[in-house]
């Protein structure tokens, strides 16, 4: 059986709320740049967080257009046993 947990100091701690959500926006904000940039991702429902999260990958992984290196020379027809 699973109980919702509940604590005292979850009230002086919700008092803070406005604060910390303050905190957490100018940490995004200040933090966040065009090569590291941050995804802030829900993660209330896992099929959306899954979604959002291949999204975003998809997304880079294009951006970045990787390709596969060129055989070293010598090498292109070699079997191995």
């Amino acid at each position: 059986d699973e109980r919702w947990k509940f604590r005292r100091g979850d009230l002086d701690d919700r008092a803070l709320w406005d604060d910390y959500l303050c905190a957490y926006r100018d940490a995004i904000e200040k933090t966040s740049v065009r090569r590291a940039p941050w995804f802030v991702v829900p993660a209330d429902r896992k099929w959306v967080r899954n979604l959002a999260v291949a999204s975003i990958l998809r997304s880079v992984l294009e951006d970045l257009d990787p390709q596969f290196p060129e055989p070293e020379e010598g090498v292109d027809g070699l079997v191995v046993e």
